[in-house]
Formats: C-alpha cells, structure tokens, sequence
C-alpha cells in the first residue's frame, strides 16, 4: 500500500514538473522565435540616439550677383546635458516631484555658470544679467533631444570661448560651440524684401511634418514639395519668417545632417556610429537691384523726413510715419527694388528678438516698422488709375477712339453741385490747355479724367451703372 501511495506521489510530481517544463519552453519559444524582431528593435532604439545637425541656408543675390544674405560664423555657449545627469542619476526627468530635485541638486552648477556669463558681460536673451533661472529654462526646454546641446548664450566673443575652454572642468555640461547664422552685409537695405530667420514654433513645427516632443499632436503627413525630398525639421531649428527667406524656405535650407551615437542604459555616450554631414541649402537670385534699391530707400526716407510738420492747401497736416517705394521693369514686370518705411535691421533679430525690441517693433507709434507697407499698405492709387478710366471712357463710346478735346484750366467744377467738395484741381493747379487722351496721360490731367468719371455717371443710363469698376475688375482678374 505504501509503494502504491508513493508512486502516485510521484508520479503527480513528475506531472507537475514536466508541465512546468513545458509552459516555460513555450514561453522561451514564443519569446525569443515570434517577438524575437519587436525585442531587437526596441533595444537597438534604446541603445542608438540620432542627433539632427542644421546646415548652413543659401545666400541671396541680388541680380547682379551681389551677394545680400550671407552665412557667417558665430560662437555658442551650450549645455552638453550628459555630464550634469551624472551627478542626478536615478532621478527621471519626466516626473514633477523628480525634476524639482534635480534642479536642487544642480542649482550650483547653473549659479556657477550664470555668474560667469555675467562676469564676461554676456546678457540673457532679454538683453538682461544671466541668471540661475535662465540656464534651468535651457536645462529643463523639452522643445531639445536629451542628446542635443542646448544654446545658453550665442553670438559670444572670442574670449568667453577661450575662458570656458580652459576651465571644462571647472564647469561640467558648458561647451562652446561654433554655428552657422544669417549676415546682412548691407545692414537695413531691402529688410522687408529678405526677411528674418527665427527658431520655429510649435505651430510651424508641425506644419512642416516635425513632432514636438511631448506632445500628442499629429504633424502634417508630408512637407514634400514636388521633385524634391523633403527637409525634416526638429524643434529649436531655424527657419525663414518672413520675406523671401519665408517664401523661399524649402529651397534656403539646408538638407540637415545626421550623427547617430551609440549610448548606455543613462544615456552617456559610448561610441560615434556613423556622422552624415549636412546639404548646403540651395542660393536664391533676386530681380533686385540693390544699388536702386539703396537710392530708393534713401529718396523714400528723405520724403517722408520733409513732409514732418507740414499742412496741404486744405489745411491738413502731412506728417506721416509710413510710406513705400516699388520700381518695376514695365518690360518684364520684375521688380528692380521695393522700399518701405520705417525699415528695421535684421541683423538684431539673428539669435532671437529681445521682449523690448520686439514691443517696439510692433508698436503703431513707430510705424510698424516689421510691416512691408509695399504689399501690406493701403494707398490711393492715384495717377496709376487714369490708364483705367480712359480704357472704360473708350469703351462705354464717350471718348471714342481718344480724339475729344477738353480745355483744362487747371480747375474742374462738378454739374450742378450744391454742397460739399463740387471743386478738384490739378497738382498744383497747373492749367494744362486742349487736352485730348493722349496728352491727359503724358501731363497727367487730372481735369480730363475727373470731366470723363463725371460724365460717364451722369450718363450711366447709355454708359452703364459701372463701366470703371467693370474695367477695374477685368484688369484684376486677368
């Protein structure tokens, strides 16, 4: 009974321990033959970093080969991220209650580093003393890879290069770059036609197929542009906003360039995997010529400067705090320069728009001086709308083929007018003689084209309710 009892014990046992068996191959099956690529993938995404490198934008030309934007080389202190992360290991940056403590931990080091960009007479991004503060927004900007370095202060001299390099260790996670960023060789001239570059937003972000980090919003599903593969951006990029450096954008940048890294389990570097360097982006020619277009910008500001404190005939006051100039080639239609007053320098606005600058450049007080008052004005058309009102004065039949006279003295009185303003002049109320439509537009006879408006509305029951506007319209759209 007993030798029974004990072979059925143990042969449970051997049940129990060769089902264990079993399940325990089946899952080492199914581990290491079905989930097998899932595994190596995520451990070769953890143990790559991809870091993007901008390139150098084109230059812009004018179309005589000058060249009007240019690349120059600027000197960056940065924050190399790896080293501070040592002294805050096992703490995870994504937590609130974490992050807290490693600023403590690191404030030290920032209050180090903060004191010496002050010490060298180097601002924060508000023209402001560096502080502590400062450096932790760098640190803790999610908009960067934890691979990347993050700028702290750019466009530093040569010296706050040279004393951070001779002290690295004195100040862990500081390096000093050398980067690529716009020059303006010809200072303000044509600022509105060129435009600025800035860091990319959010919004532009993923208008362009980038992600940003932390962020669940989808990016755009593609940024090609057709013939050409598309340019990836990643946050803290520069990129073209406004002018032509926006226009052109797709065709400035650079194709950026890629270093994968090979790091450990936090994140410290181990190995260099591969370095593809950035594409150059594309130059740009203008139709401007910027010699024309350093007279027009003169002989623009010069008028506006004379109109200050003036009064009209009317007794209106002239002063005015905005105007624009365009100069186009009537054989081509290129446009050989556009000015526009007031302008602004875009060379203070290449390592970001300090908040002061900023509100004065979009105070109304000044002019709006970011406005291109060329495109975005609104202006009378005057003269340039004469060609338009003697087309529908030939076409209604009240001038026929432009062989009607008017004698202009140099006054038109309107019919049969009672109140209001029944008088309009010619500049300067020149009395001009016979007119027909040839001379109205090489003398520019206001007198004809006020007799020819009037006419035609007086007679719109045989012109037609609106044979101006309908010319107008036509020439718009075609």
């Amino acid at each position: 009974m007993d030798t029974d009892s004990s072979k059925v014990r143990l042969g449970a046992v051997g049940i129990v321990a060769l089902s264990l068996f079993l399940a325990l191959f089946a899952r080492l099956w199914f581990l290491q033959g079905i989930e097998r690529q899932e595994f190596e993938a995520a451990s070769v995404s953890n143990r790559l970093r991809v870091i993007h490198t901008e390139g150098p934008r084109g230059r812009i030309l004018d179309r005589n080969g000058k060249v009007i934007v240019d690349n120059r080389t600027t000197i960056v202190v940065a924050l190399d991220r790896e080293p501070l992360r040592e002294k805050v290991s096992g703490l995870d940056e994504r937590d609130e209650q974490d992050l807290e403590e490693i600023r403590r931990k690191l404030q030290p080091e920032f209050e180090r580093a903060a004191e010496a960009l002050r010490s060298l007479g180097v601002p924060n991004s508000d023209g402001g003393p560096m502080t502590a503060e400062d450096v932790w927004g760098r640190y803790s900007d999610k908009r960067y890879s934890p691979q990347e370095p993050v700028p702290v202060a750019e466009d530093v001299g040569a010296e706050v290069e040279q004393y951070f390099m001779e002290r690295a260790t004195d100040y862990p996670g500081v390096i000093v770059e050398r980067r690529s960023v716009r020059e303006y060789p010809y200072g303000t001239l044509a600022a509105h036609v060129l435009g600025y570059v800035g860091e990319i937003n959010d919004k532009e972000l993923l208008a362009h197929g980038g992600e940003i980090p932390g962020s669940d919003e989808e990016p755009a599903s593609t940024t090609t542009v057709p013939g050409q593969e598309p340019k990836p951006y990643e946050a803290g990029d520069s990129i073209g906003k406004t002018g032509v450096e926006r226009a052109y954008e797709s065709d400035l940048r650079a194709v950026p360039g890629e270093r994968t890294i090979e790091v450990n389990a936090r994140g410290e570097m181990l190995d260099v995997v591969s370095d593809t360097p950035p594409v150059p982006g594309e130059d740009l020619w203008l139709t401007i010529d910027i010699d024309i277009q350093a007279l027009a910008e003169a002989k623009l500001a010069e008028k506006i400067d004379g109109l200050q404190g003036g009064i009209t005939e009317d007794g209106r006051s002239t002063n005015t705090t905005q105007g624009s100039v365009v100069i186009t080639d009537p054989r081509t239609g290129e446009v050989r320069a556009m000015a526009s007053y007031p302008t602004y320098d875009p060379r203070m606005l290449v390592n970001g728009i300090p908040t002061a600058l900023w509100e004065d450049l979009q105070d109304a007080a000044t002019g709006l001086p970011l406005n291109n008052w060329a495109i975005q004005g609104g202006y009378a058309p005057g003269s340039t709308f004469k060609p338009v009102t003697a087309l529908a004065g030939m076409r209604s039949g009240f001038i026929r083929s432009g062989q009607r006279h008017l004698y202009d003295q140099g006054v038109y009185r309107l019919q049969n007018c009672k109140s209001g303003k029944c008088e309009f002049q010619n500049a300067g109320r020149a009395r001009l003689g016979s007119v027909d439509l040839v001379r109205s537009l090489t003398a520019s006879s206001d007198v004809y084209y006020y007799w020819i408006g009037e006419n035609l509305w007086v007679g719109r029951g045989t012109f037609g309710e609106t044979p101006i506007q309908d010319v107008a319209g036509e020439l718009r759209s075609g």
